[in-house]
């Protein structure tokens, strides 16, 4: 009867309404729960797999399948540069030797630069029977040698497509236990006459650079499901039934769950848009159940304290716990007024540890302001690179990252880019360097008004980026800065920083456009290297004109062939002198300076002179990333002067073994038929260019030289023989005695006969 009249009463009512509602509501909110966490994990996981799944996809497109097939057009479409490489599709090897080592180092240029996706590129010459490799090098087969790897390409189908990619190719995979093979027939156009292969090999650990560089690849495993070969690790071995399941998916993405080892997994995939090959995740549901049950046990125990504060509560709601409920509130309110809380030496109640807790709250509130305040320079980086760099940002978080800076969001934006001068930058220490781009920084941003805000950050190699705000598009302020920067750079550092500014923008996202616009304007500092600023769209014109400057080259090349240094000079000019002039883009100004000089090295090709023959002294700094234009047109005006004297000193010292040779021979055969055409012949030259080289070097022409040889091989023999005039004449190459005693008195003044008989009479007075 006690106890049914103390429920009777409303307070234990109340109480144990409270208690039932409690234990009611607990139990609802663990099933619920736990069916919630166990379809919201589900659908987060799927979730998380899918935009992980779809950013590694687009990696491998562009860092692996993409780069093989661009790598594949660089070496069949731009004929210019994969000249060597195409050459043997359709020419005999034989006189061409020296074009099979240009061939071999352009491959392994173009594996070199693949940044580690590119193991190797080989090229099948199915007329000449040869293979050359980046890897492997030059081989030829000789006879009827089976070529086992060109006759299982044989075999392929590229009837719907030039590109076939592989993942189990032994016969050209060169010894690799995992590779991604992508083969390709020459032409590319499918149906006609097929001349040969491109075999390009990517090592599977480039597939495991973009798996492992994932989220998702720190919780389960990342996977590239190929036609044959499974690529990427994981915990326990995929079974057969499940990857056949993944490769038999028709959809272009989806998941499933699977029972791997007795643990739960979901497998979500999607399609690679190359042959049958699909990029999955695979994630272990154990972690995160666990998770799941950690939750509901949370809300177990949250539900249990309820219950146990509900009872407190019911038994103890009076006034005895409003005043300390109170002291709470004011003290609380006296410790965010000044911060500074007072701590009482008595023992700590209830009430004090929340006090504590508060203090303690309060300390950790100020430190994470010191942090945010350390890290600001870090927050500024990420933006002014995202920005710059074209990754979008959220307006409401773009918002918050220029409250956290103090910066409000601005109606316009630019961009301006600063580069160093090379020379006087690389003569600075390492620590100069980094001081120098302190105090640039520093200095830009300390010129910063309401009206207009430079955020700057370091860019790559020697130049400053900086990001503008301002409220109104006028450009005269920024000049200024700048001018006050290059001003101060050059005072402090003696180093020249050029700067180029972007066109004004009305959204953040435009930023990224004024950057390029800079970064663009900015290399015109090539054809233009004393110049310190550009601005305006006057600038961007050439880089929109396309303009091309037609066959200049071919002229140069042709008056260095004719020897003609000044003709070819003044050509170099007039070529610098238009790209400067004539609205051509900086681009096409560096890749016309580059054709320049490679016509230059295939004339010295042409002339067979050795570059390291003619690039000696200080042509041996070949300007390779030359400063300016005027620096390439002086470069290639003494490289063109240097070819053509080394040319005309060999063209001399040729002319002059050619006379000797023709004179020795002139001195055995004078008995013989002498004539111009037997010459000519004995030197394999054109008796008309013999005649002309003869008479150069000798001052007389070919026939008088001649016959004053006989004519003194006929004044020894009389001196020192006593030879009948008529053997002699036919000794000198003369049949008709008479007409060989006509030249001798030409030549002497006296006859045959006459000149023996003064011998004769010089011998009697001698006796």
């Amino acid at each position: 009867m006690r106890i049914h009249r103390r429920f009777n009463t409303i307070f234990h009512r109340l109480v144990f309404s409270y208690i039932l509602l409690i234990i009611l509501t607990a139990i609802f909110m663990g099933i619920a729960s736990y069916l919630y966490f166990s379809n919201h994990f589900n659908r987060e996981i799927e979730k998380a797999h899918e935009v992980t799944l779809e950013n590694v996809s687009s990696s491998l497109r562009h860092q692996v399948f993409d780069r093989m097939v661009k790598t594949y057009a660089e070496l069949t479409v731009n004929k210019l540069n994969a000249e060597h490489v195409l050459f043997f599709f359709t020419n005999p090897v034989k006189q061409h030797n020296a074009k099979i080592g240009e061939a071999h180092s352009y491959l392994q240029y173009l594996a070199s630069v693949s940044e580690g996706t590119i193991r190797s590129i080989d090229m099948y010459y199915k007329h000449n029977r040869m293979l050359i490799s980046s890897e492997r090098g030059y081989r030829q087969l000789q006879g009827s040698e089976p070529w086992p790897a060109v006759e299982w390409l044989d075999g392929m189908d590229f009837s719907e497509s030039s590109l076939l990619w592989l993942d189990s190719a032994p016969l050209l995979s060169g010894g690799a236990a995992s590779e991604i093979i992508l083969a390709a027939s020459y032409p590319y156009v499918p149906g006609e006459t097929n001349q040969g292969y491109v075999v390009i090999r990517a090592d599977a650990e480039a597939l495991a650079r973009q798996l492992g560089g994932s989220s998702l690849s720190e919780h389960g495993s990342l996977l590239v499901a190929g036609p044959h070969t499974l690529y990427g690790e994981m915990q326990e071995e995929l079974p057969s039934e499940v990857l056949q399941r993944l490769r038999a998916a028709g959809a272009p993405s989806g998941s499933f769950l699977e029972t791997i080892g007795g643990s739960p997994y979901m497998l979500t995939y999607v399609s690679l848009p190359h042959a049958d090959w699909k990029l999955a995740g695979l994630t272990p549901l154990g972690d995160f159940y666990r998770g799941r049950d950690t939750a509901a046990l949370t809300l177990l125990a949250i539900g249990a304290a309820a219950i146990g504060l509900g009872i407190l509560l019911s038994c103890l709601f009076s006034a005895r716990i409003y005043h300390p409920i109170r002291s709470l509130a004011e003290r609380a309110r006296d410790l965010f007024r000044d911060g500074s809380p007072q701590r009482s030496g008595r023992e700590e109640n209830e009430v004090l540890q929340i006090n504590g807790l508060i203090d303690n709250l309060s300390v950790k509130v100020t430190r994470l302001e010191h942090t945010l305040q350390a890290n600001l320079p870090l927050v500024k980086q990420s933006l002014v690179t995202n920005l710059l760099g074209g990754s979008p940002v959220p307006p409401a978080e773009l918002e918050g990252l220029l409250g956290l800076l103090g910066i409000a969001p601005p109606p316009y934006w630019s961009a301006v880019h600063f580069r160093f001068d090379e020379l006087s930058f690389s003569r600075l220490t390492v620590e100069n360097r980094q001081f120098l781009l302190y105090h640039f920084i520093e200095q830009l941003e300390d010129m910063n008004t309401g009206e207009l805000v430079c955020l700057g950050v370091q860019a790559s190699g020697r130049g400053v980026s900086a990001l503008v705000l301002a409220r109104q598009p006028d450009t005269a302020p920024l000049l200024r800065r700048i001018d006050s920067l290059q001003s101060f750079t050059c005072a402090h550092f003696s180093v020249v920083a050029a700067a180029a500014v972007g066109s004004w923008q009305e959204e953040a996202a435009g930023a990224a456009l004024a950057f390029r616009e800079a970064e663009a304007m900015l290399q015109y500092r090539f054809l233009f290297p004393s110049r310190e600023l550009f601005h305006g769209k006057e600038w961007l014109g050439g880089e929109r004109s396309g303009r091309a400057l037609g066959r200049w080259l071919a002229q140069g090349v042709r008056a260095l062939r004719a020897g003609d240094v000044p003709l070819a000079e003044r050509l170099l000019a007039d070529w610098a002198e238009q790209l400067r002039t004539g609205g051509f883009s900086a681009a096409y100004a560096r890749q016309s300076a580059g054709d320049a000089l490679h016509a230059y090295r295939q004339y010295l090709f042409e002339v067979h002179l050795a570059p390291e023959e003619v690039l000696t002294g200080e042509l041996s700094l070949q300007p390779h990333a030359p400063g300016d234009l005027a620096e390439w047109q002086r470069w290639l005006g003494l490289a063109a002067a240097r070819a053509s004297a080394l040319l005309r000193e060999r063209t001399a010292a040729r002319t002059d073994y050619t006379v000797d040779k023709v004179k020795a021979y002139i001195d055995a055969h004078l008995a013989d038929d002498l004539s111009l055409n037997a010459a000519a012949e004995q030197v394999s030259l054109n008796p008309a260019y013999l005649s002309r080289m003869f008479k150069a070097a000798t001052g007389i022409n070919y026939v008088d030289y001649v016959t004053s040889e006989r004519m003194n091989r006929a004044k020894t023999l009389l001196s020192t023989t006593d030879t009948q005039i008529e053997r002699i004449a036919l000794l000198v190459g003369y049949a008709n005695p008479a007409y060989f005693s006509k030249k001798f008195k030409e030549a002497f003044g006296l006859s045959p006969s006459e000149f023996r008989a003064r011998r004769g009479d010089r011998e009697d007075q001698a006796m």
